[in-house]
């Protein structure tokens, strides 16, 4: 949106639903989507700069894309997914730098992660 006037700047299309709010940094605008994959986008002018395919749980099949809000610090692009990890991604390339798995109910926190990067 244009933050002057409210207006409909562009719009992105993922392959299913945005659960989490976006992050922006530098110029991109970060957001993960149910299709299981996190894109950066311009923030500018909506144009995909890159996309990141994360993995499905292979127990409970249903339980795929992002539901986390990113957080964006150091270079990398770091957001959770229903696959049960912690993923740290480039920020400019959009490259695997790590991930963890973590222990949970199949359930992550709906909430933004802290970062003092704005």
């Amino acid at each position: 949106m244009d933050a002057a006037s409210g207006n409909l700047k562009w719009k992105f299309k993922t392959g299913d639903v945005v659960h989490g709010s976006p992050a922006i940094s530098d110029g991109s605008l970060y957001v993960g989507s149910w299709d299981s994959y996190f894109y950066a986008l311009d923030a500018a002018d909506g144009k995909e700069k890159w996309r990141f395919k994360t993995g499905e749980d292979p127990e409970i099949h249903n339980q795929v894309g992002i539901q986390s809000s990113p957080a964006v610090a150091d270079g990398a692009v770091y957001f959770g997914c229903r696959d049960s990890r912690f993923y740290a991604v480039d920020a400019a390339t959009g490259k695997e730098r790590c991930n963890a798995e973590c222990i949970v109910t199949r359930s992550l926190p709906a909430g933004s992660p802290a970062s003092n990067s704005f």
